[in-house]
């Protein structure tokens, strides 16, 4: 993904391994590259999707399967990139996460046999609840939170809340608190797994690590 001159509308490109080559530039109707906001992008299914800073209920997608770029609207309550994330739902559906004062509200696109799709309410996270900070605290600091992350392998959001970086599991819920740092300093995460198989033992590593 990248544009021709830095500034102008995104155009994607795929390289297959196969061939050794690249395909054809692919571009859309969007404003400029700066809408993605830098941004990471999500794989959900062969679909690839990007957040738009500017269009506040846009999401950029692109379809590696038809190599088709294009925007697709999401549901009207995005209103900042770092307040929201875009997260697999069931059945492999699009969904979204966003941030309120004290829970995370998710939201899941489905599209029907005639291909009209519509965004409904997925889930909710007291996020006051299960994570334990004093109410006095929480109430005083609840603006102090971001997301970080996302890892599409094992459907798990970071999250920046009130000083502390936590993992939030999705399947089955359950949250862990990795360290404590400030505001400012709380980076992008991500998170990398692996596994090698000598012999007939099997060895996964998961880690994450900040983007500097």
């Amino acid at each position: 993904m990248g544009s021709s001159d830095g500034v102008g509308g995104p155009l994607a490109c795929v390289y297959s391994s196969e061939i050794g080559m690249w395909g054809d530039l692919i571009s859309t109707e969007v404003l400029s590259l700066a809408c993605c906001g830098g941004s990471a992008s999500t794989l959900i299914g062969n679909v690839l999707y990007w957040p738009l800073k500017f269009a506040m209920d846009g999401i950029l997608e692109f379809d590696l399967g038809r190599q088709r770029l294009g925007v697709i609207k999401g549901p009207p309550v995005i209103d900042d990139t770092q307040l929201h994330q875009i997260i697999q739902a069931e059945d492999g559906a699009l969904g979204i996460a966003m941030f309120s004062v004290y829970s995370i509200q998710m939201f899941q696109r489905k599209v029907n046999c005639l291909g009209v799709a519509t965004w409904s309410p997925w889930k909710v996270v007291e996020t006051y609840n299960v994570l334990g900070i004093p109410h006095t605290i929480y109430r005083k600091w609840a603006w102090l939170q971001k997301f970080l992350g996302y890892d599409e392998d094992t459907n798990a959001m970071f999250l920046y809340v009130v000083g502390s970086v936590y993992k939030v599991e999705l399947k089955p819920l359950h949250f862990k608190k990795l360290h404590e740092t400030s505001y400012t300093n709380a980076r992008p995460c991500h998170a990398f797994s692996s596994f090698y198989t000598p012999g007939k033992c099997t060895h996964i590593l998961s880690l994450f690590y900040y983007r500097v």
